[in-house]
């Protein structure tokens, strides 16, 4: 085998490992949508849950979590997704946005 043969048969399986990784990457972007897809019907059916949101704790930085049942007064709160790492922040719901609830401490 020459060192031209040798290349050809490089650059083939490197163009197969290419196009199973394309493929595996569109199908894990399929399934992910999908995914998200169902569990957005799934919220319709069970509305009462808890959603991560776009907002951020102030005292963390993680990503907060609202919390609401329908039906149920004074159960719509923002809580902190950091908690099991110590973080009790908790936000008041109002309007739909998370604002600090005073006494709501970081505990280290």
């Amino acid at each position: 085998m020459t060192d031209f043969d040798y290349g050809c048969e490089f650059d083939k399986h490197l163009q197969m490992t290419i196009r199973q990784y394309i493929n595996f990457l569109c199908w894990v972007s399929l399934i992910t949508g999908r995914l998200k897809q169902e569990i957005a019907a799934m919220s319709d059916v069970f509305p009462d849950s808890t959603r991560l949101t776009d907002f951020a704790c102030e005292e963390c930085g993680n990503v907060l979590a609202r919390h609401f049942k329908h039906g149920e007064p004074g159960y719509d709160f923002f809580g902190c997704s950091g908690c099991l790492v110590g973080c009790t922040a908790l936000y008041d719901a109002n309007d739909g946005m998370p604002v600090r609830r005073s006494g709501s401490a970081t505990v280290h």
